[in-house]
């Protein structure tokens, strides 16, 4: 089982929109991929609920059976198209990666 977490910290949109509200925006996307890409075992996705700066404002799980599955979900164009909704409001990211 190959897991991997990801946690983006958001700015607020040029338009007004929060962090928080851009947070859910991209949640709200990763739980329709989690039911649409066949290689996913379990994908979670949560918003943080501490609205301080210093935390990061999203982060993602994502458990996969094997590592081909893990690189057939970022070759996924659905999962591109979140990437570049994300990319503008992005201030900072971290990744894990590791068997399990």
């Amino acid at each position: 089982m190959y897991k991997q977490v990801k946690m983006w910290n958001f700015s607020s949109s040029d338009s007004g929109k929060s962090r928080c509200k851009i947070a859910q925006e991209v949640k709200a996307k990763f739980d329709i991929l989690a039911k649409t890409i066949h290689v996913v075992s379990n994908l979670e996705a949560g918003v943080n609920i501490n609205l301080s700066s210093d935390y990061y404002s999203l982060v993602l799980i994502i458990e996969f059976d094997n590592y081909e599955d893990m690189v057939i979900f970022h070759e996924h164009l659905e999962y591109r198209k979140i990437e570049e909704f994300m990319a503008p409001f992005i201030i900072d990211s971290k990744i894990v990666e590791y068997e399990n």
